[in-house]
């Protein structure tokens, strides 16, 4: 067995890392799965571990974070994510109240966890500049981000794929003032949006310009103008080939579900199992989409407009969707307007 100069083992030399008075101590991994090194004399410094998983785990309150709802936690937040290597690495926020005076830009492929607590961001919490970013709460009952401001909660800086959002609510004020929504993303590819709360926003969730999103098991309420917004950007862009899936729009002061292709194109889209209820808006709106968009299993339930369905393109196409007990004075369940061209239609009762 190999021995040191001081005749013990090199391996048991390496595995305790203590050195003489005044040099660096390595204690083991605390429960957040750093190891801390302990210089006599100075701060702690997180030293990231590999976990079972394979990823580096960087700790916000480490770095800094108080957690206690007052501190601003931005510049710690912001001091462990850039820490974390090109390669990306896992933000963890332990359960606490974090109060975010400026947006936490994230731009490598990181995935934060964040724990049970509130986020309570000044204006918006994360800014997302990378592909690859993951953002998961505890669940909708757990982890709470939410502003007094008009800015959006989450959004993109620039177009990125493979971004994840999911277990959450997001609340602000409902507002018309600039058109955002608490998720806000534009030029979105292969993205996953998830088990998702809101309440309040100009609207909840308002996407632009995607591509193969998959959005599902939302609940979206309180919006200003419209508790999802689905639009096709600007002129040469499009949102195409996304899916829609268990969506509860609902107690919204405008629509429940807005498409509007705004210069771009919404088209070949899916919807399923989506109810508008409660709102003081339209059901369904779908204003110039200019594309085929595909309805299963849709749902109206006491909206309050002057219309249940709105349907000014053409192409689309219903299936056993249904309109019921409306407030408005139309006496059929499908309101259609403009449909100049061939209207693929078909109505069934609703399912029981």
């Amino acid at each position: 067995m190999r021995k040191g100069l001081a005749g013990i083992p090199l391996f048991v030399a390496a595995s305790m890392a203590v050195f003489v008075l005044g040099a660096p101590i390595l204690v083991p991994p605390d429960s957040t799965n750093h190891h801390v090194v302990h210089i006599p004399g100075r701060n702690k410094t997180a030293v990231p571990s590999t976990a079972s998983d394979g990823n580096l785990h960087f700790n916000v309150k480490l770095y800094g974070a108080k957690s206690d709802g007052v501190t601003d936690d931005s510049t710690a937040i912001q001091s462990a994510a850039n820490a974390i290597p090109s390669g990306g690495g896992i933000l963890l926020f332990p359960s606490g109240n974090y109060h975010l005076g400026f947006p936490i830009k994230l731009t490598k492929p990181i995935r934060l966890q964040l724990g049970a607590g509130i986020y309570d961001a000044k204006t918006t919490a994360f800014d997302v500049a990378s592909n690859g970013v993951v953002i998961i709460g505890s669940g909708s009952s757990e982890t709470f981000i939410k502003t007094a401001g008009t800015s959006p909660l989450i959004t993109n800086s620039k177009p990125v794929q493979g971004l994840m959002i999911r277990g959450m609510f997001l609340t602000g004020p409902s507002f018309r003032t600039t058109g955002s929504g608490l998720i806000d993303l534009n030029g979105l590819n292969s993205a996953t949006i998830e088990n998702i709360s809101s309440s309040g926003g100009s609207y909840g969730v308002h996407l632009s310009a995607i591509f193969d999103v998959w959005a599902s098991r939302l609940v979206l309420s309180r919006a200003e103008r419209a508790d999802l917004f689905v639009d096709g950007g600007n002129r040469g862009q499009a949102s195409i080939q996304s899916h829609f899936y268990a969506i509860d729009l609902n107690q919204g002061s405008g629509d429940g579900l807005l498409i509007a292709a705004n210069g771009g194109l919404v088209d070949a889209n899916t919807f399923m199992n989506v109810t508008a209820e409660n709102d003081q808006g339209i059901g369904f709106h779908l204003s110039k989409t200019t594309g085929s968009n595909t309805f299963f299993h849709c749902e109206t339930a006491d909206e309050r407009g002057p219309e249940q369905w709105y349907i000014e393109s053409s192409g689309n196409s219903f299936f056993y969707s249904h309109a019921e007990r409306t407030h408005t004075p139309a006496s059929i369940d499908y309101v259609v307007s403009g449909n100049k061209n061939a209207f693929f239609y078909q109505s069934f009762p609703r399912c029981p």
